[in-house]
C-alpha cells in the first residue's frame, strides 16, 4: 500500500508511525519520491500481535511531497 503526502516542507524531518499485524512476517515502513534516497525500516513480528513501526526521514531541499509505503 502506498500514499502520497502533499504539502510537506523542503528540508524538514518527519517521523512516520503505524501499527502492523505481522503474523510472524517481515514488514517495512518507508518513504520514496521525497527528493532524497528512498529509505525504509523493517521489523519482524512475533505471533499474531500488533507491532509499532516508526521511520524518520528528511525531505530533499526542493521536495514538497513524499510517497509513504
Amino acid at each position: 500500500m502506498e500514499q502520497t503526502i502533499p504539502v510537506l516542507t523542503p528540508g524538514a524531518t518527519y517521523r512516520l508511525s503505524c501499527w502492523m499485524r505481522t503474523d510472524n512476517q517481515s514488514m517495512s515502513l518507508g518513504v520514496k519520491n521525497h527528493g532524497a534516497v528512498q529509505s525504509s525500516t523493517g521489523k519482524t513480528g512475533t505471533g499474531n500481535t500488533w507491532t509499532k513501526h516508526t521511520h524518520t526521514f528528511t525531505m530533499g531541499a526542493a521536495a514538497t511531497s513524499a510517497t509513504v509505503y
